[in-house]
């Protein structure tokens, strides 16, 4: 049966006027990545929920307090804050105030956008 139209996204219209669903006519991918990679892609990587908080966190590079910063949320394996004036921070360093106590958090940058940080928590 020939199609009139093909939408962007697979809902195609036949010339009786009826909707066929399909699976997307194109996807916006690079080459080598199957769709479902690409669909995944898009999926929670964390390996623990996250908890929404607003709290003052200090920033500790080489044991001495740098930086202060609002922590955004917080979870078993990281967290995300911002930083009250943007700053480029080195890899590793730790924070305090992310927890019940005073005690250091040892982390690490894993991205970080313009003001905005994320890290993951090290153990040791």
């Amino acid at each position: 049966m020939p199609f009139l139209a093909i939408l962007a996204w697979g809902c195609c219209l036949s010339k009786t006027g009826r909707r066929n669903i399909m699976a997307p006519v194109t996807t916006p991918r690079s080459r080598g990545l199957s769709v479902d990679e690409y669909l995944k892609s898009f999926a929670e990587r964390r390996n623990s929920s996250r908890t929404s908080v607003s709290r003052e966190i200090v920033i500790q590079i080489d044991q001495q307090p740098m930086h202060t910063a609002i922590l955004e949320n917080i979870s078993l394996g990281g967290a995300k804050f911002r930083m009250m004036y943007p700053t480029q921070l080195p890899k590793q360093f730790d924070i305090i105030g992310a927890g019940d106590n005073e005690r250091p958090v040892p982390c690490e940058v894993v991205w970080q956008k313009h003001d905005r940080v994320g890290v993951k928590f090290l153990t040791a």
